[in-house]
């Protein structure tokens, strides 16, 4: 799972095989995705997509992989867009590590846009037929 850079009310993290799934994508169907789940504009994804890592950056990017080069690979076409933790190192949530994350905050904004309280938004959660992407995205988070 990797944390992208969002703007400052958003903080997603994507699991790695969905941004590979939306890589299959055109340019502009990805960028418009980027945009839906980040907040930032066209331009700005854009230019970060188009950057490639500094050596140090990209150094710091295989430390956060734990080293592994297939992971690191598939991690570095998406270098500029993901953003630091608190304590510098780039986010990459490997498999099988804890992340501890607010998804309260989460929950809250899907309730927010859809204009439902608590009870409907869990029941969406926990409904085997909502495929929605806010709710797919959640489900992917919690069992991440």
């Amino acid at each position: 799972m990797l944390g992208l850079a969002s703007t400052r009310d958003r903080e997603p993290e994507i699991p790695l095989s969905m941004l590979e799934l939306e890589w299959a994508q055109e340019q502009e169907a990805r960028v418009e995705y980027l945009r839906r789940e980040t907040g930032r504009s066209t331009g700005a994804l854009r230019r970060a997509l188009a950057e490639g890592p500094e050596p140090h950056r990209a150094a710091r990017l295989c430390a956060a992989c734990g080293n592994d080069d297939a992971l690191h690979g598939r991690v570095l076409p998406f270098a500029g867009l993901i953003r630091d933790d608190d304590y510098g190192p780039p986010v990459v949530i490997r498999a099988g590590s804890a992340c501890v994350t607010t998804g309260h905050e989460r929950r809250q904004q899907i309730m927010l846009a859809r204009q439902e309280g608590p009870t409907a938004a869990c029941n969406r959660l926990h409904d085997p037929v909502e495929t929605t992407g806010d709710i797919a995205r959640l489900r992917a988070l919690q069992a991440a």
